[in-house]
């Protein structure tokens, strides 16, 4: 089994330099998002930042967001599970 997500990120908020959205965009400056994703299933492959155990944690910021935007590119989560064999 694979799944695999997609992050859209749209940088409007700035692009105009209204005063409001520059004050905006400074205390987004270090925010961090995290996914997590706890799987019952043993993980064969996988993108995330981290791993704990059976816990993937994936985090962005607001600047490596804009970074993967500038490249064009989409970041995304990708995680595939090892197949379970029926048992003989």
């Amino acid at each position: 089994s694979r799944l695999r997500l997609k992050i859209h990120f749209s940088p409007a908020i700035g692009e105009k330099n209204l005063p409001l959205e520059r004050e905006a965009l400074k205390m987004y400056e270090t925010m961090q998002m995290t996914f997590s994703l706890i799987s019952e299933i043993p993980i064969a492959k996988h993108n995330a930042h981290r791993k704990r155990g059976n816990q993937l944690l994936w985090r962005f910021s607001l600047s490596s967001l804009e970074k993967y935007h500038r490249q064009g590119v989409s970041p995304y989560l990708l995680v595939e599970w090892q197949s379970r064999r029926p048992k003989q």
